[in-house]
């Protein structure tokens, strides 16, 4: 993880390795994943590991090595969103049922959104942004025009990739 004065951020760590068996491209999946929390701004090492974010963060970078990578998704749609089990220790208000949602791909002002590992060899740093459940309902029901809309709202209203409990819904 990284610490910022406001924030802390959690990111994977391997998911652009090289595959064992040497298939593949060289960058793995080509992209690590980050979410990041003020919650956890001044919190303990056992805090931050038992967080819902980074279980949020593990499930998610789980369920991308499941679909064989994101990165693809993301080149064709700009950004996606997604539902996740949600994790022991989530706030009610952002679980609907037994899920949260997610936005994957904002662009994150201040973060890169690549990263060069080797020369010629780049990888995307892909943030997640926990939704609140009236965007999440708003995606479902709207599909790819309402993903759009609630991903602009979240960066015309400043809550950009940065995810924060109990905030107002931006739709």
């Amino acid at each position: 993880g990284r610490r910022t004065p406001e924030t802390v951020i959690l990111a994977s760590d391997g998911m652009t390795d090289p595959f064992r068996d040497g298939s593949g491209p060289a960058t793995g999946f080509g992209g690590e994943v980050y979410i990041e929390s003020p919650a956890l701004v001044g919190a303990d090492f056992d805090t931050i590991r038992t967080s819902w974010e980074l279980d949020s963060l593990r499930n998610f970078a789980a369920t991308v090595a499941d679909m064989g990578g994101i990165t693809g998704h993301l080149e064709r749609f700009g950004v996606v969103s997604m539902e996740l089990y949600a994790p022991d220790g989530s706030a009610e208000e952002m679980v609907s049922g037994d899920r949260i949602g997610i936005m994957i791909g904002l662009e994150a002002p201040g973060r890169p959104a690549e990263v060069s590992v080797a020369p010629g060899e780049t990888i995307r740093m892909i943030p997640i942004t926990l939704l609140t459940p009236g965007e999440t309902a708003h995606i479902v029901d709207g599909g790819a025009a309402g993903r759009r809309e609630v991903a602009g709202r979240l960066l015309g209203t400043g809550v950009g990739v940065v995810s924060v409990v109990g905030r107002p819904s931006v739709v």
